[in-house]
């Protein structure tokens, strides 16, 4: 543990800590540079606020209103903002300095935070709203239905709060889902109508293990739980497995016991080079056979292009 009598200056603080505890600014580990909405200036649309090491030190720029500096200039700015009034270079650092010792004193240093005192956030608390026609419709358009989403833990999302002991906030987005283990664990959301980041991933889950039945004759391992919905909803009667990521091979322990169980089990991923390439991983670990759709990208984008019978005419092959 950090000993206040170590803490002589400025210098001896992490320049994350300062970024967080005035104004709950959370700076990823291992980043050149980290970009957010001006603190400074409500009218800012874009991120405007930039953090950057320079000489080992984490500086910032506010490019909306032309100023910046180091952790010492940054207090100085917050205390304007917030107080209304002005403090000198050596009041703001030792301000700086005596918080932080009173941080450390009162032992809310959590021992994972020791590195960069960064609190990470967590789910606190999610709240599911109902399916709206927009919802059911996006999902009818891969031959999925309410009923089936349910079945597998799927809902669409109202907000996500999340909280780290300090700050917390609502996570919103348009079209938001959860999709949840049987206990009601969020592990995963899926945002399709976002141009990046559609998935965040939040505990790791084979997703589709909870509705094994361990009795079919035929198990499928699939690239995503919207393939393996969109598989199930075709009538055939399949268990599958979908990875949180199709690039992350299923334990050999499940493999096996998953061989052992079901007479007939195939591998059906992406009609791309990243998913051929993985399922030829199976091939030539566990002999598992796998199933090629020549049509769009995947399996749910296939039914939606050509329509279930087409996809039907290449899976009764296998099925």
């Amino acid at each position: 543990m950090i000993k206040t009598s170590l803490v002589l200056s400025c210098k001896d603080i992490p320049d994350h800590w300062v970024y967080f505890y005035y104004a709950g600014v959370e700076i990823p580990d291992n980043i050149k540079n980290h970009s957010v909405l001006s603190i400074f200036n409500p009218k800012d649309t874009k991120p405007s606020l930039v953090f950057y090491y320079k000489d080992d030190r984490l500086l910032f720029h506010d490019f909306s209103i032309g100023k910046g500096g180091n952790i010492i200039d940054f207090y100085i700015m917050i205390s304007k903002l917030l107080n209304k009034k002005d403090v000198t270079y050596y009041e703001a650092k030792e301000t700086i300095v005596n918080d932080y010792k009173m941080f450390i004193d009162t032992g809310n240093v959590p021992k994972k935070l020791q590195p960069n005192m960064t609190p990470k956030y967590q789910i606190k608390e999610y709240k599911v709203r109902p399916y709206s026609f927009a919802d059911i419709t996006y999902w009818q358009s891969y031959n999925i239905s309410q009923s089936l989403l349910e079945k597998y833990n799927i809902y669409p999302l109202e907000y996500i709060l999340f909280d780290n002991g300090y700050k917390n906030f609502r996570l919103r987005k348009g079209m938001m889902y959860a999709y949840t283990k049987k206990d009601g664990t969020l592990y995963k959301t899926y945002s399709p109508l976002q141009t990046d980041k559609k998935f965040n991933i939040y505990k790791q889950y084979v997703q589709g293990f909870d509705q094994l039945t361990w009795d079919k004759s035929t198990l499928v391992i699939v690239s995503s739980i919207k393939d393996g919905l969109s598989l199930v909803s075709l009538g055939y009667d399949v268990d599958f497995l979908a990875p949180n990521s199709e690039t992350v091979m299923l334990k050999e322990d499940l493999v096996k016991k998953i061989l052992d169980k079901y007479p007939k089990v195939y591998v059906l991923y992406d009609n791309d080079k990243t998913g051929e390439t993985q399922a030829l991983k199976y091939k030539e670990k566990y002999n598992i056979e796998f199933i090629s759709i020549p049509l769009s990208k995947d399996l749910s984008d296939s039914i939606k292009d050509y329509g279930v019978d087409q996809v039907k005419q290449i899976l009764n092959q296998y099925l």
